[in-house]
């Protein structure tokens, strides 16, 4: 086949295969135990679909010119995905684990996962053939290419198995050769009541040590923090006994404002603090908006050295007018488990930081209300243009509740699932 012939084959295979991952994914979030009968047959779907826009996209770049003949027979994936693809279908009138068993035998989703399997590396073949008879890929770039696919296609059980014995959240989870990234908390409940004297002891230490500009400070109760609660602080506003008087500004804020110098708020950067955060409150007489990031208090004070540092790097380009709407669900969501009264409490979650995590998780954390000591929260997640919520201990200790927010709706599910992406 020449290159523009595979290109066009491998768009029409791609179409399919997208639309199998969205249902594997949703029967394995909706179908109780779904998932150890269909986790693997997910995971090799993604796997071939990735390595075969691999093979579209460079098969276009060669396209006529090139003149090159490659050997591919895309008669049987073809065969093998519009066969998957009904049976996929199919999955959508066994609402349960029982009918799901009776479509799906273990040895037809064996057989399944082989001949993708055996697809993957058929493709995998002809990308290393491009890579010795052009000059687009070097048969190195072509292997690591391939290493990727495999780190993206795996599939995370979201939220599982995230508290540890003394019900601090552990670190987030991505098996990619990435650095280790501390779960990031969002910081909405800021009524000093119910917390203990010494928690309130710190975080106050915290407060007045940023307020003053006294960074050493600012930086050895941050890392006290951190040994003693195991949480990083380092987007923590100030306890109120009123919140509704909550300014939002955090060791950041602060930091810019009390004029730190570059390696100063490199340092604050360094630690997890959240370029895109913003204020609530701020003088009138030195701000004319309320909600000020520090990029923006750093351009009204002229401190324009530290632009480049304090712009937001965005690792989930997710569109605003999408996040917006998933935020709002996301807070109906939250307000239907609170009295109004209890709502108005609460800065509820923005959803802009996790656009700047690698990983993009956080957990919004409430204060414990039962002799047990259970976690009490909200976990969340981007995935895609998507956000998965796991909700612990707000109706009773042992609630636990999943949902999936896209800008079509609401849904309820029994667990999350999301593809490795590294960013």
């Amino acid at each position: 086949m020449d290159p523009i012939s595979i290109a066009t084959s491998a768009t029409a295979i791609l179409g399919t295969c997208w639309e199998t991952v969205r249902l594997i994914q949703k029967t394995i979030e909706t179908v109780k135990n779904a998932k150890n009968l269909l986790v693997k047959l997910l995971s090799q779907t993604e796997r071939f679909r990735l390595i075969l826009e691999q093979l579209r996209g460079l098969s276009s770049q060669l396209g006529t010119k090139s003149g090159l003949l490659l050997s591919y027979n895309d008669s049987a994936p073809k065969a093998t995905m519009k066969e998957l693809n009904s049976l996929v279908k199919s999955m959508a009138e066994k609402p349960n684990f029982i009918g799901l068993q009776m479509l799906f035998k273990q040895s037809k989703v064996d057989d399944l996962v082989a001949r993708l399997k055996l697809h993957e590396d058929e493709v995998v073949t002809v990308l290393l053939f491009m890579a010795t008879t052009t000059a687009l890929r070097s048969e190195d770039e072509i292997k690591m290419m391939h290493k990727d696919v495999k780190a993206q296609s795996e599939v995370l059980n979201l939220f599982e198995d995230y508290f540890t014995h003394d019900k601090k959240p552990k670190e987030a989870k991505d098996s990619a050769p990435a650095p280790a990234q501390k779960l990031q908390i969002w910081f909405g409940d800021n009524y000093r009541e119910g917390f203990e004297s010494e928690y309130l002891a710190l975080r106050d230490e915290l407060s007045d040590a940023s307020f003053s500009g006294n960074f050493e400070k600012m930086f050895s109760t941050l890392e006290l923090a951190e040994k003693k609660y195991g949480e990083s602080w380092v987007n923590a506003p100030r306890l109120k006994k009123n919140p509704a008087g909550s300014s939002g500004w955090n060791p950041l804020h602060q930091t810019v404002f009390k004029g730190g110098s570059k390696a100063i708020v490199q340092r604050i950067l360094n630690m997890g603090a959240s370029r895109t955060l913003r204020t609530t409150s701020t003088d009138e007489n030195e701000f004319a908006y309320k909600d000020m990031s520090a990029l923006e208090i750093a351009h009204k004070l002229g401190y324009s050295h530290l632009n480049s540092l304090l712009a937001p790097v965005i690792h989930h380009g997710v569109p605003p007018i999408t996040l917006d709407r998933l935020q709002r669900s996301f807070h109906d969501l939250i307000r239907a488990d609170f009295t109004l009264p209890q709502s108005q409490y609460l800065r509820l979650p923005e959803l802009a930081p996790l656009t700047e995590l690698v990983v993009p998780e956080m957990w919004f954390p409430l204060k414990t209300l039962s002799a047990k000591k259970a976690p009490r929260g909200y976990m969340y997640r981007l995935d895609g243009r998507e956000l998965v919520v796991k909700i612990f201990g707000i109706r009773s200790p042992d609630d636990e509740r999943f949902y999936r927010i896209s800008v079509a709706g609401r849904r309820a599910i029994a667990e999350g699932v999301a593809f490795n992406r590294k960013k």
